[in-house]
């Protein structure tokens, strides 16, 4: 049953987790308040000339000059499977989006250096995708979203975009990037569905185990016979739990302990017969039975 549901549901249960840690290094060239660069060149070209509306236009900045407060937020949005952010690891909560801060120290266009280290945890990175913002006063002037398993390792830059989604003139955000994994301690409910039904198997196999040994270790020391068709240490197999006085055990057609053909309780070396009653103790033999030494 779990195995069927691995095999049928997607995503899979993930025991580690990949772990894409980024180092915030500087941001450079970010536009001033109001201020618009669409950069039209590069592979699409082309696409600028069907409704340029949606590439935007280019704005001179505002004659205000005021210090600009940047702030980079991060967030991640999985299609399947558990996904977080964090600035320490292992994370104490779960959180899906970040934010870290740097104050320039020059009003107007922004160039900010940060190094903070934000740690992005993912179980299916592939189908995972990174938002990265560039936000002034709370307003949100430059962008770029990826997919986090594509990034790779080393120092990166990410070309940002506008609001419009063309990529902004020189423009870029300097980072560093590496890999790691983590252990999986966020499973979903179905993953915790499948674990129980493997340990419940598990456990009954141990119950099984552990009273087939008690019967072993009962029916050794003459306590209690062996249930039928069990099969005892020295290698007999019990199926009617009779005893003699000489301690062979006594089953019906096949051989006691101490190698006696047994059938239909009566013994070749001549020992009486007796048999267990309900409380495991043995009684005498019924009247009737005799072995072949007294007939």
């Amino acid at each position: 049953m779990a195995q069927q549901e691995v095999d049928t549901f997607w995503p899979p249960p993930r025991h580690a987790l990949q772990r894409t840690t980024i180092e915030f290094l500087s941001l450079h060239n970010c536009p001033k308040r109001g201020e618009r660069r669409p950069r039209y060149d590069g592979r699409r070209l082309d696409c600028h000339q069907y409704h340029p509306e949606l590439s935007g236009s280019r704005a001179a900045p505002s004659d205000e000059v005021k210090i600009s407060s940047t702030e980079i937020t991060l967030a991640l949005h999985s299609i399947g499977g558990f996904s977080a952010v964090s600035k320490e690891l292992p994370p104490r909560s779960v959180e899906t989006e970040i934010s870290i801060s740097a104050v320039s120290k020059e009003g107007g266009g922004m160039n900010a250096n940060f190094g903070d280290i934000v740690h992005c945890i993912a179980a299916e990175p592939e189908a995972t995708f990174l938002h990265i913002g560039v936000l002034d006063s709370g307003r949100e002037t430059a962008y770029e979203s990826v997919v986090l398993g594509r990034l790779r390792r080393g120092h990166r830059i990410f070309q940002l975009r506008g609001a419009l989604g063309t990529r902004i003139e020189l423009c870029y955000l300097f980072v560093h990037v590496s890999f790691g994994e983590e252990d999986n301690m966020w499973p979903s409910a179905r993953q915790l569905r499948i674990q129980t039904l493997a340990k419940d198997a598990y456990i009954n196999q141990l119950e099984q185990t552990l009273e087939r040994t008690g019967a072993i270790r009962a029916h050794e020391s003459g306590l209690h016979p062996l249930p039928p068709g069990m099969i005892s240490r020295s290698g007999s197999v019990v199926n009617q739990g009779v005893i003699s006085r000489s301690g062979s055990v006594v089953n019906q057609g096949n051989f006691s302990r101490s190698g006696s053909d047994v059938n239909q309780g009566m013994t070749r070396s001549g020992s009486d017969i007796s048999r267990l009653d309900g409380m495991g103790m043995v009684r005498p033999q019924a009247e009737g039975f005799f072995t072949q030494q007294e007939r």
